[in-house]
């Protein structure tokens, strides 16, 4: 005798009321989560999307819906700490006080000269540690020179180096793909990222029979993945259940 469970079962009783307000949000997701899954959120990557949609995710709710949801066995979570920085050390707090499957380390800080003291103004090599090499050939000798003049600007304000933040998890994430391919009980993948590294092991996933599922915002999705054969899924339609609650406007 097989026992049928629901797919959907929130968490909270806000979850609840939401579920009856926006039945067609549920409905979604379900399809989405209809098998066992593992969701992947490169939570850096997710953080640019709030100025394109003008609301922050909270990681709280977006963990108490995810938990809600039967199918979902795993929810990795990657985010860098940032030494002596607030909003990464509540970040990452948050992280572990809602269970995620929490994958951090330490932010690197690049220094980048900008000092264009000793170069010729029409040389592109200070620029190429900015700017690619393919869109440095398509730039005038009047472009580069015009580029370099703004960094001379600069310059001369008192600013000769840029600080760059890095910490990328792409090598991480694709490790973990690669290894819940392995487990035959996962059929279903879902990123929360839109980075176009992700092509190849999202390729692999969709070509082994599994679903693939990004999750992001019209612009913040490479085309790459686009092409992927995996299925975008439009966040701006979970506002209500995983924004702050000063930004749902209405009560619930």
């Amino acid at each position: 005798m097989v026992t049928s469970f629901p797919i959907f079962i929130p968490k909270t009783d806000r979850l609840a009321k939401l579920s009856q307000k926006f039945p067609h949000v549920i409905t979604k997701l379900e399809t989405v989560f209809n098998k066992p899954t593992i969701v992947y959120i490169d939570f850096a990557n997710v953080i640019p999307w709030s100025n394109k949609l003008k609301w922050n995710v909270d990681i709280k709710r977006l963990k108490q819906l995810l938990d809600s949801f039967s199918n979902i066995k795993k929810v990795r979570f990657y985010y860098g700490e940032l030494k002596d920085d607030a909003r990464s050390k509540m970040i990452l707090s948050e992280a572990k006080k809602n269970s995620y499957d929490l994958n951090t380390k330490p932010v690197k800080i690049i220094r980048q000269s900008i000092n264009v003291s000793s170069i010729n103004m029409q040389s592109p090599d200070l620029l190429r540690q900015f700017i690619s090499r393919q869109f440095l050939t398509k730039l005038s000798i009047q472009d580069i020179e015009y580029f370099n003049n703004r960094l001379k600007d600069l310059n001369n304000s008192g600013t000769f180096e840029l600080l760059d933040k890095k910490c990328n998890f792409d090598v991480e994430i694709r490790g973990h793909m690669a290894d819940d391919l392995k487990n035959k009980n996962i059929y279903n993948y879902a990123l929360w990222s839109g980075d176009c590294d992700f092509e190849e092991p999202i390729i692999k996933i969709v070509n082994s029979g599994k679903k693939f599922v990004v999750f992001g915002t019209r612009g913040a999705i490479a085309r790459e993945l686009a092409n992927s054969g995996a299925y975008i899924y439009e966040v701006y339609s979970l506002k209500y259940f995983i924004c702050f609650s000063k930004q749902i406007g209405f009560d619930i």
